[in-house]
């Protein structure tokens, strides 16, 4: 940090100074400001590094023990007998559920993929309009966040790359950054093609 490795006059609010401001002030409101103003401009990185293990090792989370603290007298939470509110506990975002179809389109040793932001993955049916869906192989989940993703995994036969897709070699695959959700589906077709297999013996 600026303010320990340079002196700088930069106020640190990370998680565990959020709680000990938000007792302090009794409030989760106008903490960048509050801790502005309390900082040791003259020795900006020890007040920092002071405040910090405070949270860390006083003003806990579940049960702070307000008796070791060095500035109870003055918080205003613990003077109300409402430090156990603070910070407030904000409200899990509801879980949203998305449902999509991927395609395993293959053309040879390569694979149809698409670059989603720096990762290579599986395109959508909705990628894909001209696509003719073959046999189903397989559904799986993955979760990011507060959304909760549902994938069917589909075959499919595609004649020309769309937009935005490109055909890959399979054995190139080690070297690219693939998301999880690629090496999910993946793992569901190479496993359906042994199933496959083993049925037409």
């Amino acid at each position: 940090m600026a303010s320990i490795a340079f002196r700088l006059p930069h106020a640190v609010l990370d998680g565990n100074v959020k709680r000990v401001l938000s007792r302090l002030a009794c409030s989760d409101t106008g903490l960048p400001e509050l801790a502005a103003k309390l900082l040791d401009r003259r020795d900006p990185g020890r007040y920092n590094q002071a405040l910090m293990e405070l949270g860390a090792t006083v003003c806990l989370p579940g049960a702070p023990e307000c008796p070791r603290c060095p500035v109870s007298a003055f918080c205003e939470a613990k003077l109300q007998g409402r430090e156990a509110e603070f910070p407030a506990k904000r409200a899990r975002p509801a879980t949203v559920r998305v449902t999509r179809t991927l395609l395993v389109a293959q053309r040879g040793a390569k694979l149809l993929l698409s670059r989603r932001k720096d990762f290579w993955e599986l395109p959508g049916l909705e990628q894909a309009p001209g696509a003719e869906v073959g046999a189903p192989i397989g559904r799986f989940r993955h979760s990011v966040m507060n959304r909760s993703f549902h994938f069917t995994v589909v075959s499919a036969r595609v004649r020309k790359a769309p937009p935005g897709c490109r055909w890959v070699a399979e054995s190139a695959l080690a070297r690219l950054p693939v998301s999880a959700v690629l090496r999910k589906a993946l793992g569901l077709r190479n496993s359906w093609h042994g199933s496959l297999v083993n049925r037409l013996r």
